[in-house]
């Protein structure tokens, strides 16, 4: 497991039907919205796009706390059973009429699931009650320089493939470490823990 230069988040990583349908996706999306930043379809050290719902962001952490972290989160996940969750609609965080993250909503067992990020925060020393959870894959983030407007987003969607309503369970949560790169943050897991299991 590493234990330096850690930026660490806690988060379901939906099964690989369902990062093919996002994918599939999100290829209909690039050409559409070319000046969104979208995100990366590999996850480092795997064969596989690493598409993710955070739970629970840790951020900076030297290796001396990953006992204690990977405590905390086996404590909790003995409190919950898999989750059914299913992929939703596109939607969009803003700030003003600019973009900031382009995301798919889920549904499903989505407050069991507000649930389990509450007691994650909790029990990770950080008040559940600041920011309001909002269960969502992120897709892409807006520009750094310049910005991608909602009136750009809404014209685009009659363009887009479908997105099926893929229903998915997920059974464990990840502790991933993330590395910030100028083309963008790339990920590693560092351990599982399956849901339902003390």
């Amino acid at each position: 497991m590493q234990s330096e230069g850690l930026r660490l988040f806690v988060a379901l990583s939906p099964p690989e039907e369902v990062q093919r349908a996002l994918v599939s996706f999100q290829r209909s999306l690039v050409p559409a919205l070319p000046g969104l930043s979208f995100v990366r379809q590999r996850l480092e050290g795997a064969h596989g796009p690493h598409y993710h719902l955070t739970l629970h962001f840790i951020g900076a952490a030297h290796g001396d706390t990953l006992p204690g972290v990977c405590a905390a989160l086996e404590a909790v996940v003995g409190r919950f059973g898999p989750l059914r969750l299913r992929l939703g609609e596109l939607g969009w965080f803003a700030r003003g009429t600019a973009v900031r993250v382009l995301y798919i909503g889920l549904g499903g067992d989505t407050g069991p699931l507000a649930g389990l990020a509450a007691e994650l925060s909790t029990a990770l020393g950080a008040d559940s009650g600041q920011v309001r959870f909002h269960p969502h894959i992120t897709l892409a983030r807006g520009p750094r320089r310049g910005q991608v407007s909602v009136d750009a987003v809404k014209s685009a969607l009659p363009t887009l493939i479908p997105l099926p309503g893929v229903d998915f369970v997920a059974d464990k949560i990840i502790l991933f470490n993330s590395v910030l790169t100028r083309e963008g943050p790339r990920y590693s897991i560092l351990q599982g823990f399956p849901l339902g299991t003390r």
